[in-house]
C-alpha cells in the first residue's frame, strides 16, 4: 500500500472529489451550480441553469404572487447560497366582478399580467339608501376598491304607516334584506275635513280639523291644519276646470316624485278613488282613464311635488 505521503507530486498528480455546492442566484435569476476545490473552498467551475416554477399562488394578507422554484430537476425546493429556501415573487392583479344572486365580490387573480386559476371573494362596500319610491338602492357600490355597476332590491319588509306630527307626513319603517337597514318610507298624506272629530284644532284661528289618510288608507288618529283640505274636492262646479296653489317657478320645479289623489265627484257627494305616488303625471292618469275611470264621472285629482299641493284638475270620461 501507497501512503498518499509517500506520493511525490512530481511523479503523479493527486485527484480528490469536489465539493458541489447548488443554490438560486435571486439577482440573475439562475440557478448555480459550484464546483468547489482546496480547502480553501475557491470555485473550481460554476454552472448554470434556468430554473422550473411551480405553480403561481396568491398572499391576500400581503397582496402579492409567489411560487417555488426547483433547480436541476430537485423535488425540493430551491435555497439560496445560506441555505434559505427562495420564492419568486411577482405582481398581482385582480379583475373583479359583482355577483348580484348572492351579493358577492368575486376576483380572478392575475400575476406578472397571466391570469391564473386563483379565485378571491370578499364582501363588497356599499352605501344604500331608499328610493322613496319602491326599491332600496345602492349609490356606490365597491369590490376592493373597483366600482361596479349600482343595483337595486325591493323592500323584504314594511312596518304600519305612523302618522309624524311634526312634519306632517306619513311615515313607514321597510327593511332592506341585502343591505341588512331600515329605512323610512314617506307616504301620500291626505285628509278630509271632519269637524266632528275630537281633534283639539282651533277653529276660530282658520285652523281645520282633519282625519289623516295615509296612502289612500284611513288612519285612526286626527290633526289640526291651516287650510281646508277638502278645497280639491269642492271643484263640482263644472265652470272650474283647474286650480293653481303655487307659483309657475314652483309648478315647473322638477320634483323626486309626485303623489296624486284621485276623487270621483257626483253632484255633491265624492269619493277617495286612488292614492298613488308616481314619477310621470301625465302617464299614470293616462292610465287611469282608460282602465279605471267610469263614464260620465267628474273625477277630480290633486298633484303634490312630494309634499308641496301644486294644482287641481277635473276630467270627465265619456266612453263610447
Amino acid at each position: 500500500a501507497v501512503n498518499e505521503e509517500d506520493i511525490d507530486a512530481g511523479d503523479e498528480n493527486v485527484v480528490k472529489e469536489p465539493e458541489v455546492i447548488e443554490y438560486f442566484d435571486e439577482s440573475s435569476k439562475q440557478c448555480i451550480r459550484e464546483y468547489r476545490c482546496e480547502d480553501d473552498n475557491s470555485q473550481g467551475s460554476i454552472e448554470q441553469e434556468d430554473p422550473e416554477y411551480g405553480d403561481w399562488q396568491y398572499d391576500d394578507f400581503y397582496e402579492n404572487c409567489y411560487r417555488e422554484v426547483f433547480c436541476f430537476g430537485n423535488d425540493d425546493p430551491a435555497t439560496d447560497e445560506d441555505g434559505w429556501e427562495v420564492q419568486d415573487e411577482g405582481e398581482s392583479d385582480i379583475e373583479w366582478d359583482f355577483d348580484e344572486d348572492d351579493y358577492m365580490c368575486y376576483g380572478i387573480v392575475y400575476c406578472d399580467d397571466d391570469e391564473t386559476d386563483i379565485e378571491v371573494e370578499e364582501e363588497p362596500d356599499a352605501v344604500w339608501h331608499w328610493d322613496d319610491v319602491t326599491e332600496c338602492t345602492t349609490s356606490l357600490l365597491e369590490c376592493d376598491g373597483e366600482t361596479q355597476d349600482n343595483i337595486s332590491e325591493p323592500a323584504s319588509d314594511y312596518k304600519e304607516w305612523e302618522y309624524d306630527e311634526n312634519d306632517k307626513i306619513c311615515v313607514r319603517m321597510v327593511h332592506c334584506e341585502k343591505a341588512d337597514e331600515d329605512f323610512e318610507d314617506p307616504g301620500v298624506t291626505n285628509y278630509t275635513s271632519d269637524p266632528d272629530n275630537n281633534a283639539n284644532c282651533d277653529l276660530s284661528d282658520g285652523e281645520y280639523a282633519a282625519v289623516v289618510w295615509c296612502e289612500g288608507i284611513e288612519q285612526d288618529l286626527y290633526t289640526c291644519l291651516d287650510y281646508d283640505p277638502n278645497i280639491a274636492l269642492n271643484l263640482y262646479n263644472p265652470k272650474i276646470d283647474y286650480v293653481q296653489y303655487q307659483t309657475k317657478n314652483e309648478l315647473e320645479k322638477k320634483y323626486k316624485y309626485y303623489r296624486i289623489i284621485i276623487y270621483s265627484i257626483d253632484g255633491r257627494s265624492h269619493s277617495l278613488k286612488e292614492s298613488k305616488r308616481v314619477k310621470n303625471i301625465d302617464a299614470f292618469i293616462t292610465f287611469f282613464k282608460k282602465y279605471k275611470a267610469k263614464k260620465d264621472i267628474v273625477y277630480v285629482y290633486t298633484v303634490y311635488g312630494e309634499d308641496k299641493i301644486l294644482y287641481s284638475k277635473k276630467f270627465i270620461e265619456f266612453k263610447k
